[in-house]
């Protein structure tokens, strides 16, 4: 039976667990192991086959080119995190 592939998915440092708790279900009943990625560590994105930026509304419309919304209280490292991970890797976020 073939390995199943990895996905990635990204999670704040404070409170991104429970998060991650139903994207991990999500990508498994899918057929793929998660591993979580916390901002504020350096990821290897090695042997992952994709990448989930997890988050809700603390996911700023700026990290796909969107306008800043004054009424979405966002984590600006998170963005920041998720945003350079995208770029030192050659990922497209949209």
């Amino acid at each position: 039976m073939p390995a199943r592939p990895v996905i990635g998915v990204t999670t704040t440092l404070r409170g991104g667990w429970r998060g991650f708790l139903f994207n991990r279900m999500t990508v498994r009943l899918a057929g793929a192991e998660a591993k979580r990625l916390h901002a504020g560590k350096k990821p290897s994105l090695a042997g992952l086959h994709g990448l989930i930026i997890g988050g809700g509304d603390d996911i700023g419309s700026e990290l796909y080119g969107g306008k800043p919304d004054a009424f979405v209280k966002t984590i600006a490292d998170y963005i920041e995190f998720s945003k350079k991970l995208g770029e030192e890797n050659n990922l497209v976020i949209e």
